[in-house]
């Protein structure tokens, strides 16, 4: 069991990684194109902006996979797409695993916006 956490820690931790060098590598190409110092758009609040914003998609790409596995959408899928593919609960059980992780990236990148917000200002 301990195994799997240690897994899913790092892979919360890669994401968030990811998703920094990202917004990282994205704030000269910003700050070129707006024409401002890179300090003036660190101190409007780049980082801890573009941090809060993008723990909200997470949050809605995991309520995403949590709401396509639920029984609704299978019977949409079974009488809109004839699709023979039918719900089960462990099927339900793994998406649910799945958007926990989820969850821990937009709440670990929610928190770090946060701090970043408290930190400039």
């Amino acid at each position: 069991m301990s195994q799997n956490w240690r897994q899913s820690l790092i892979w919360v931790l890669r994401v968030n990684i990811i998703f920094l060098i990202i917004d990282i590598v994205l704030l000269p190409i910003l700050t070129a194109f707006y024409n401002v110092d890179v300090l003036t758009a660190v101190r409007n609040g780049y980082l801890s902006t573009m941090l809060f914003v993008e723990s909200g998609v997470i949050f809605l790409v995991g309520g995403v996979i949590a709401m396509s596995s639920s029984i609704f959408f299978s019977k949409i899928k079974e009488h809109f797409f004839h699709s023979e593919e039918r719900w089960s609960a462990e099927k339900q059980k793994k998406s649910e695993q799945k958007v926990n992780l989820y969850i821990l990236v937009g709440v670990l990148m929610f928190l770090e916006s946060l701090i970043m917000a408290l930190v400039i200002f």
